[in-house]
């Protein structure tokens, strides 16, 4: 039976770049949260956005009971938590309707077992104040995964278990910028990661540094979109242009003008037009389509 232990996470050792990772996340956060009350339409635009989305921009958009699920975590994500009750539930909705069902572990001699020490491994080192939620939240991520408690739908009820990690950490870019897509955008490199952290796992001489990299560089990239989103930068307020302009280019996937609009509501339809203008007639952005389904991305 695996051992489950984070209590070394008080005095862990980490690479510099990952610790360069860590810092930056925090000071964009920092950045961020100065900028909730000043720019509350702008960060109620982006939750409903987000909400509205069935499960980002991936591949599983049509799974009904994965956007209940992610729905769930976004509206009530205070209510829940990382114990094995809510874990169950939340299993019960991701599989919903299928013939076997969810919100029961696999068959096996020992995983309801090692899922209860998981927790409680967890909730040890997550109210300990030495603890970097940052950098505990993969680790329990990757130890979720390697032991596969369910039969079916692990992958993505990890997915969920982090982004409600993270919310309730207070780190909750995902709360504005699809987590979803932050890990599409790079999908192979996080199964790679993964494969690299799970080799060696049940011997417990596994590395959980290149899943670990990954997982933080998802952040990071949350961060990142999101305050070119809301147009912080660091000679302070941007300007309406400044923030059009990262609203496109910092798309991961083509943007109408109208969902522009939805995402910058203090500014206005003609502004918005005259900008996407000047982008195209620069070379900066390149337009799709016409009329209606008329979208815009980034040249590069």
């Amino acid at each position: 039976m695996r051992y489950f232990d984070y209590s070394f996470l008080e005095q862990a050792i980490l690479p510099a770049h990952l610790v360069n990772t860590v810092c930056e996340i925090t000071v964009l956060h920092e950045r961020i949260e100065g900028q909730k009350q000043r720019l509350t339409t702008v960060f109620n635009a982006l939750k409903d956005e987000i909400q509205a989305l069935p499960a980002g921009s991936s591949d599983k958009a049509s799974d009904t009971n994965y956007s209940d699920a992610l729905t769930l975590i976004h509206v009530n994500y205070e209510n829940i938590d990382i114990r094995e009750g809510d874990i169950l539930w939340l299993h019960e909705i991701l599989l919903a309707g299928a013939p076997e069902g969810g919100g029961r572990y696999k068959q096996s001699a020992t995983v309801g077992a090692e899922i209860k020490r998981l927790i409680t491994a967890y909730e040890e080192a997550r109210d300990n104040p030495y603890v970097n939620r940052l950098l505990l939240i993969p680790y329990f991520i990757l130890d979720f995964l390697c032991l596969r408690p369910f039969a079916d739908g692990n992958d993505r009820m990890a997915r969920l278990l982090a982004l409600l990690m993270l919310h309730k950490s207070g780190f909750d870019a995902g709360l504005f910028i699809s987590y979803e897509e932050q890990i599409d955008r790079t999908k192979d490199r996080y199964f790679q990661a993964l494969k690299a952290s799970g080799t060696g796992w049940r011997e417990e001489r596994n590395s959980y540094f290149p899943f670990m990299e990954q997982f933080l560089e998802t952040v990071l990239s949350c961060y990142r979109d999101l305050t070119a989103r809301i147009g912080v930068s660091d000679g302070g307020k941007a300007t309406k242009r400044q923030r059009i302009e990262a609203t496109v280019l910092n798309s991961a996937q083509p943007i109408s003008k109208g969902e522009i609009c939805r995402t910058l509501p203090d500014v206005s339809q003609t502004t918005v037009e005259a900008v996407l203008a000047d982008m195209l007639k620069g070379g900066l952005i390149e337009k799709l389509g016409s009329a209606r389904s008329t979208r815009y991305r980034s040249a590069k």
